[in-house]
C-alpha cells in the first residue's frame, strides 16, 4: 500500500504585541495533513531554529508562542514551522512587536479660584501598545477633577473644594501596562499643578 498525504497546512495563531517587561503568548497555531505526528518549532529570518530556552519560544505540541518579559524592544519577524514524521514542513509567519515603556508628557498647570472651572492642555502618551487611555488617581477625594480618557485633558469643576491635591495621571495600554506623571494641585483658594517626570 502506498499512501501520499497532502502537504502540511499551518493555520490559526496570532501576532504578539506587548511592552518590555510584560510576558505574553499568542493564540495556538494548528497544523493539519502531512504524515504522522506534527511538531512545532520557530525559525528566524536566517532560517535558524530558535533555542527553546530563548526569550521567544513555542510549545512543540500546542503551537502556542510565548515571549518573556526580558525580550528586548524591537520587531521580530519569525516563522512557525510544523514538521511531520517524514520531515515535510508547513509554515506560517508571525510578527512579534515589543514596545518601550509608556511615557506621559505634555499637559499644563492649572490656576483657578473656587467657582471657576478650568481645563489643562492635553497630556500625551507615547510608546507601549495601542489603545492607550488616560485616568487619574488622587491622595484624597478628587470629585470634580476629571480627565478625558482619550484627549488627556484634565478639567477642574467650579465646585471642586479648596484644598491641596496630589494627582497622578496614568496612561494604560492594551496589555495593561502603565506610565504616569504626578501633578500637585495646591494653594487655598486656587488650584496649581506642577508636572514631574514620568514614573512607570
Amino acid at each position: 500500500t502506498i499512501v501520499v498525504n497532502d502537504t502540511i497546512s499551518v493555520t490559526g495563531g496570532s501576532n504578539i504585541a506587548t511592552i518590555y517587561g510584560i510576558p505574553l503568548s499568542s493564540t495556538a497555531f494548528s497544523a493539519s495533513r502531512g504524515t504522522g505526528t506534527l511538531t512545532f518549532s520557530l525559525y528566524d529570518q536566517t532560517n535558524t531554529a530558535l533555542n527553546s530556552n530563548s526569550n521567544i519560544s513555542i510549545n512543540s505540541t500546542t503551537g502556542v508562542v510565548s515571549v518573556t518579559g526580558t525580550l528586548a524592544v524591537g520587531t521580530y519577524n519569525l516563522t512557525v514551522r510544523a514538521t511531520d514524521s517524514v520531515t515535510a514542513i508547513g509554515t506560517k509567519a508571525i510578527t512579534i512587536v515589543v514596545n518601550g515603556t509608556i511615557t506621559v508628557s505634555g499637559g499644563s498647570n492649572i490656576t483657578t479660584t473656587y467657582g471657576i472651572a478650568r481645563s489643562s492642555s492635553a497630556f500625551t502618551s507615547a510608546r507601549g501598545t495601542t489603545g492607550r487611555i488616560f485616568s487619574i488617581t488622587g491622595n484624597k477625594d478628587i470629585t470634580g477633577i476629571t480627565i478625558n480618557p482619550v484627549t488627556g485633558i484634565i478639567t477642574v469643576a467650579a465646585t471642586t473644594p479648596v484644598d491641596t491635591y496630589t494627582i497622578t495621571v496614568i496612561a494604560t495600554d492594551s496589555v495593561t501596562a502603565t506610565g504616569s506623571t504626578t501633578m500637585l494641585l495646591n494653594e487655598p483658594g486656587s488650584l496649581e499643578s506642577s508636572k514631574y517626570s514620568c514614573a512607570n
